[in-house]
């Protein structure tokens, strides 16, 4: 061994042949002139040896923990149930790291009627068809792997074959608010409680996810908060999901800093591993979105709840849930700026959305609430409109530039404090904390 070590760092030195992969001399590669010729050596002389070592080179990195070389020299080998295997066994860390395009490409690799008898495989297509917003195609793979005869535990681990049903079901909307709480219960029912498993923090998330969307908000935290501690580091799509779904119930009970907190983390765990293309990565936004409007914040709100939404339209099969938190987390923003008839559009989608489930949850009752409020403000503002005075009105339409108050009062020949005055009592009947936000509402009215 020590003799072999110290050939490849001579070789290494003498740049003959080999590259070295690490700092710590531990992995070298063949240059690459003197690999291909090693290659083409082997296809001209010995053809009949290729799937024999890619075999044993697919047997090797399973060993040694390197699954995608595992999988790819399978493929090449045309060990497909080898590569299938792995694929069933190894495919849940690549799906919660968000490397559904990777899974793809090998199930692409592998002959059609072996997926189509292997319900362990027909499940990761579902699992994957729902990451990616295709809920249709992933329902009819559902319903595909629960006709496939399946005894016992899965090669990823999972129970059986009825708790992955469960939890997709759960975790993705289809059918309605309480065919998903139904789902959620049933998982728990089949998820062993010995032990924790990955399986184990996707039953907690669905459990308390789809509490949260029936209206039971603090009822949701405590499975959601169990979800969190059970998911790992290298998880980050359970993770992401979990933190807004517990920054949406943190702000429901009022804790607007730690719903902001909550959503800030999931977006740190969004840049850390570039998930910003995943479908799951736009409930980010929409949770910080969400946190920042309860705390005030609407400019900023309004930027974060349209980038999530946005993002959310062009997956239009995702689960609709945090879709319709966006949205009506955003109408009331809009409608906040003087944009009230962008704020009716807002409901109106929601009201759209809703209408074609048989069961949404909270959200006929929510989606309500955000009209009245909505029809409320509509008629207060036209109040305090009136309520402006001449001078007031005069006031206004000086603050959409920097003038201080000085300068606006040796406009209007009156003193600063006089024009202080005035200003404070614009922001009250106008609703605004600041010269920005009056002259957006001034343009909005018209009163400008």
């Amino acid at each position: 061994m020590k003799a072999s070590g110290k050939l490849l760092d001579e070789l290494k030195n003498s740049n003959l042949f080999v590259v070295p992969l690490d700092d710590n001399q531990e992995w070298y590669r063949y240059h690459k002139l003197f690999a291909d010729f090693l290659i083409y050596e082997l296809y001209s002389t010995q053809p009949w040896l290729v799937p024999v070592l890619h075999e044993r080179a697919s047997e090797w990195f399973e060993r040694a923990g390197l699954v995608e070389a595992a999988i790819h020299h399978a493929i090449a080998a045309g060990e497909f149930a080898r590569a299938g295997f792995l694929v069933a066994r190894h495919w849940l860390g690549y799906a919660l790291s968000g490397q559904t395009t990777l899974l793809e490409r090998w199930l692409a690799a592998l002959p059609e009627d072996l997926i189509s008898d292997d319900a362990a495989l027909i499940l990761v297509r579902a699992w994957i068809s729902a990451l990616q917003g295709r809920s249709e195609e992933s329902e009819r793979f559902l319903a595909l792997a629960e006709g496939r005869s399946y005894k016992g535990m899965l090669p990823d681990g999972s129970a059986s074959v009825e708790l992955n049903v469960a939890i997709v079901r759960a975790l993705f909307g289809y059918g309605g608010v309480q065919a998903e709480v139904a789902a959620a219960r049933h998982a728990d029912e089949l998820e062993p409680s010995e032990q924790i498993s990955p399986y184990t923090a996707l039953a907690r998330l669905a459990a308390g996810m789809t509490l949260y969307y029936s209206g039971e908000a603090s009822e949701a935290r405590k499975p959601l908060e169990q979800a969190l501690r059970f998911t790992g580091d290298g998880q980050p799509i359970l993770r992401i999901s979990t933190l807004c779904v517990l920054s949406f119930v943190a702000a429901d009970e009022g804790h607007s800093e730690e719903a902001e907190s909550l959503a800030r983390e999931a977006h740190g765990v969004v840049q850390k591993f570039e998930l910003e293309r995943i479908p799951q990565s736009s409930a980010v936004p929409i949770a910080l979105g969400r946190a920042l409007a309860e705390r005030g914040k609407v400019a900023e709100a309004q930027i974060e709840l349209e980038k999530g939404i946005s993002k959310r339209r062009r997956f239009p099969s995702l689960s609709p849930w945090p879709t319709l938190v966006g949205l009506m987390a955003l109408a009331p923003v809009r409608s906040a700026r003087g944009e009230r008839a962008e704020a009716r559009a807002l409901l109106a989608e929601a009201h759209a959305i809703i209408e074609t489930y048989p069961d949404a949850g909270m959200f006929p009752e929510l989606l309500e609430r955000r009209e009245r409020e909505l029809s409320r403000r509509n008629r207060q503002e036209g109040a305090h409109t009136k309520e402006l005075t001449e001078r007031e009105l005069a006031v206004l339409r000086l603050l959409d530039g920097e003038r201080s108050n000085r300068e606006i009062g040796q406009i209007l020949y009156v003193s600063p404090n006089t024009v202080k005055s005035h200003v404070k009592s614009i922001y009250r009947k106008l609703g605004v904390s600041s010269r920005k936000e009056a002259a957006e509402q001034a343009c909005a009215r018209k009163l400008s």
